[in-house]
């Protein structure tokens, strides 16, 4: 029986939210308006940085190219500061010695690679599917499906693990488990399991 565990990295494994955040609102400095780190965290959180970034540039007037330019640059600056999640290593290998097959699914583009091998965890993934793959964004399941289907990956023992609403919905499209990491009181009803620790995960993959 082959068991699997597909990974979000942004806010799953990556504690790259401080970063995204900062980025955005120093673009939203660049031009004279200001959102607060907190409004900006809570918009990502619930949707994507895609949406916060056509949001604003509808209410703004601005060109999403130039906004990109801004945040893109602001992070490669920055992109050292990018750590990993409490727990994240000892997570991935004692999933490891139990079995578990790691992937990555995220909307994070080829500075996904960088960002895993400069935190010494590349080598603990088969594969990493981002969005220079171009496939369907979540909750479409293509990208699962094709992880699924290239690896014959058995869905009743496959998990999905992300931080958001998007990724709880993405699972349950690939008809896989879907794992809410959260610190939500609230947990969203769709989601098989809800953490709000990572080495929470251990109690419920066995």
């Amino acid at each position: 029986m082959k068991k699997t565990v597909i990974w979000d990295l942004d806010g799953t494994l990556l504690d790259s939210y401080p970063l995204i955040v900062a980025s955005i609102h120093t673009m939203t400095q660049t031009f004279n308006t200001e959102y607060s780190p907190e409004f900006i965290h809570d918009a990502i959180i619930k949707d994507s940085v895609r949406s916060f970034i056509e949001f604003f540039s509808h209410e703004h007037g601005v060109d999403t190219a130039a906004i990109r330019k801004i945040m893109f640059e602001y992070s490669k600056e920055n992109e050292h500061t990018i750590g990993l999640i409490d727990g994240a290593i000892h997570v991935l290998k004692t999933l490891n010695d139990r079995g578990y097959e790691h992937y990555v699914y995220t909307h994070n583009g080829l500075a996904a690679f960088d960002s895993l091998k400069r935190n010494g965890i590349l080598d603990l993934f088969i594969e990493v599917v981002t969005s220079d793959n171009k496939f369907q964004r979540k909750p479409h399941p293509e990208a699962l499906d094709y992880l699924i289907d290239k690896y014959d990956l058995d869905r009743n023992h496959s998990y999905y693990v992300g931080d958001r609403i998007l990724d709880v919905e993405c699972a349950k499209n690939a008809e896989i488990i879907a794992v809410y990491f959260t610190s939500m009181e609230n947990a969203h009803k769709r989601a098989d399991i809800t953490v709000s620790r990572l080495v929470d995960i251990l109690d419920y993959l066995n």
